[in-house]
């Protein structure tokens, strides 16, 4: 089915497992529900379309156009999305464990409660993003853009965030416990009550960010100027 055309296509529980869909046009089709587990579809074209609930386990999406798609709880574990376009797109409560976001386009996308755990977020872009209640326990977010994004209670636990934008973000109540931050910006952030106990920061800049409440228990922290006017006591 490479390169087959199939506009506003009805697939609802469809079982494509381990189906070849390589530069296929699915634009607009429902997919809900759909089995696509090891399904290969590099650069298939999935804009608008409806995956909720979907499965989508180790399938290949390398380069595939998914903007203002519906991913809605849909199972992505293990996925490749390298270079994906997921602008706009509704991922809330999506499993994405273990994916693989290396460059991807999460532009203006809604993860609220997705789980990214393990997953690989190097030179995302994921500015205005809603990231709400989003974990990234152990994740790669090295180089990514989290401008003005929306992570109230998202989890950074063990996460590795090197030169990573935070710009503006509102970080409020968010967990970076055992989290590695080198070269991380957080001037103009909200850390309001956020959690850096045990974590390590490196030339991170919080210039201007707003640290009330703030913990940093037994953090280590080298060349990180924090202003100590609005943090816990410890």
């Amino acid at each position: 089915m490479s390169g087959a055309k199939l506009h506003r296509a009805k697939l609802h529980r469809a079982k494509l497992n381990g189906a070849k869909l390589i530069d296929a046009d699915y634009v607009d089709a429902d997919l809900t529900g759909a089995k696509l587990i090891r399904a290969k579809m590099i650069r298939a074209k999935l804009i608008r379309s409806d995956l909720t609930g979907a499965k989508l386990i180790k399938a290949d999406l390398t380069g595939a156009k998914l903007n203002g798609a519906k991913l809605i709880r849909t199972n992505l574990v293990g996925a490749d999305l390298t270079n994906a376009d997921l602008t706009g797109a509704d991922l809330t409560g999506a499993n994405l464990i273990s994916a693989d976001l290396t460059d991807a386009n999460l532009t203006n996308a809604n993860l609220t409660d997705a789980n990214l755990t393990g997953s690989i977020l190097t030179d995302t872009d994921l500015t205005g993003a809603k990231l709400t209640g989003a974990r990234f326990e152990g994740a790669d977010l090295s180089y990514s853009n989290l401008t003005s994004t929306n992570l109230i209670g998202a989890n950074f636990e063990g996460a590795h965030l090197r030169d990573t934008a935070m710009t503006c973000a509102d970080l409020t109540g968010a967990h970076f416990e055992d989290a590695t931050l080198r070269d991380a910006d957080m001037t103009n952030a909200d850390l309001t009550g956020a959690h850096f106990e045990d974590a390590t920061l490196r030339d991170t800049d919080m210039t201007d960010a707003d640290l009330t409440g703030a913990h940093f228990e037994d953090a280590t922290l080298y060349d990180t100027d924090i202003p100590d006017d609005n943090i816990e006591e410890q």
